[in-house]
């Protein structure tokens, strides 16, 4: 049955897709600080990354693929762990600059990884004029396809994929209603809330629900993983930068169907790949991912 599955046009969040929706996906950094929200493109992301930055502030790696997005951004600027994960889906990356190492790694070249990036690709973004700069940059599938189209880049798809299976939805057995996590701050407090409707989680930032400012819709995930990462200060760098250890294996919390797994993470084949306290892989529910970078040490309340 995988077998069958792997061989139908499936998008990287296990969705049938038609061809033109089953290529090379575009991984695009958006910030969360509170003056970027509401973000646009989020409902629409397969795959969405948050991670600290600086001084307790998240940011976003979202990876776009199965669907067109008119508006994504505000896009700001490129982490070292951002390249990593871009690296995994072998991604166009898109960003607007970078701190000094993740740029210095991107110009040495990342095997894999196409650089788009803002600074020398104008052409293929918008600034806003209802935000102030730097959290204005905006632009879209289409415009990043004719990005792509332009510098030559590869379409073509190059990933090792996970595996899926069909819903299995507890219901009112759910287990892990409401999940919370502690980045830093109230205002970066995360809270996903099982909708047991639509066997998916709902987004909650500081409090209120999570919209789309590109759509109007609210945030929902088929699978929440928290992935315990640890990071550490960038020495050479005076903007408190941090790095983070992104192919060491750790511990993993995964949310789907209403219920909890725990289990970890580890990198397989060049992809973090996630498995249960028997060591058999994680089999998710088709539809759109979060992936929670927390540090071992801040909290995660279930409930």
């Amino acid at each position: 049955y995988e077998q069958k599955l792997a061989d139908q046009n499936a998008a990287i969040d296990g969705v049938a897709a038609d061809a033109s929706h089953d290529q090379r996906p575009f991984a695009v950094v958006i910030e969360n600080q509170i003056d970027s929200r509401p973000q646009s493109g989020l409902s629409q992301a397969d795959i969405v990354y948050e991670a600290l930055a600086e001084g307790g502030i998240t940011r976003f790696l979202a990876v776009f693929q199965s669907q067109d997005v008119k508006s994504i951004g505000p896009v700001r600027s490129a982490r070292t762990y951002f390249n990593d994960w871009a690296q995994e889906l072998a991604a166009t990356y898109v960003h607007v600059g970078g701190n000094s190492d993740a740029l210095y790694y991107l110009s040495k070249g990342i095997p894999g990884v196409s650089n788009a990036d803002q600074f020398y690709n104008g052409d293929y973004f918008t600034r806003i004029s209802s935000r102030p700069a730097p959290h204005n940059v905006y632009t879209s599938t289409d415009m990043l396809r004719k990005l792509a189209a332009r510098q030559g880049f590869s379409m073509q798809k190059s990933y090792d994929d996970y595996l899926f299976k069909d819903d299995q939805p507890a219901g009112a057995a759910a287990q892990a209603k409401s999940i919370s996590i502690d980045f830093s701050e109230p205002a970066y407090a995360v809270q996903w809330k099982y909708d047991q409707q639509s066997n998916t989680y709902q987004r909650y930032q500081a409090g209120s629900a999570a919209i789309d400012a590109g759509n109007g819709k609210d945030i929902y995930a088929k699978n929440v993983i928290v992935q315990r990462v640890a990071n550490w200060p960038v020495a050479s760098d005076t903007l408190l930068s941090i790095s983070m250890g992104t192919r060491t294996g750790g511990n993993a919390q995964i949310f789907m169907d209403g219920n909890e797994t725990d289990g970890t993470w580890k990198l397989v084949n060049g992809r973090t790949k996630f498995f249960d306290q028997s060591g058999n892989e994680i089999k998710f529910d088709r539809g759109q991912f979060w992936i929670e970078i927390v540090p071992p040490g801040n909290d995660v309340t279930v409930k």
